[in-house]
């Protein structure tokens, strides 16, 4: 389901603009990397030691959605850049200590969860900011 949002979502996002307060542009460009920090975050928590294979490939597939959106949004190196960028940043985090993985989740999970399900309401939060 969540690859069928994101794929309408980033399908139609460019021909559903019209009065906007904030530049079309920068919009888009924000967007692209909020789902690239989620597929990260996604990617990473994919490898939590503890999870079920099935959670796992999940949360795999979820990262490799988001980060499909992000490219479709700007372009493959930017995307790819932010991915890279945020999941080093994600494993300083982590520091290889089992206890790290709460921080982890504190401060991407709700973020994530909201915009795999609801990515026009965030689209419509950057759109909306001046």
């Amino acid at each position: 389901m969540l690859h069928l949002r994101l794929v309408v979502f980033s399908s139609s996002l460019l021909l559903s603009f019209s009065a906007i307060a904030f530049d079309e542009d920068r919009a888009i460009n924000n967007m692209a990397h909020d789902l690239a920090i989620c597929s990260a975050y996604f990617t990473v928590i994919s490898e939590m030691p503890q999870l079920p294979t099935g959670v796992k490939e999940q949360y795999s597939n979820a990262g490799f959605v988001m980060y499909s959106a992000s490219t479709s949004l700007t372009n493959k190196n930017s995307a790819t850049a932010r991915l890279e960028m945020a999941v080093q940043e994600m494993l300083t985090t982590l520091d290889g200590k089992a206890e790290n993985w709460s921080i982890l989740i504190h401060s991407y999970r709700d973020k994530c969860k909201e915009l795999s399900e609801n990515p026009d309401a965030r689209m419509a939060y950057w759109l909306e900011q001046e």
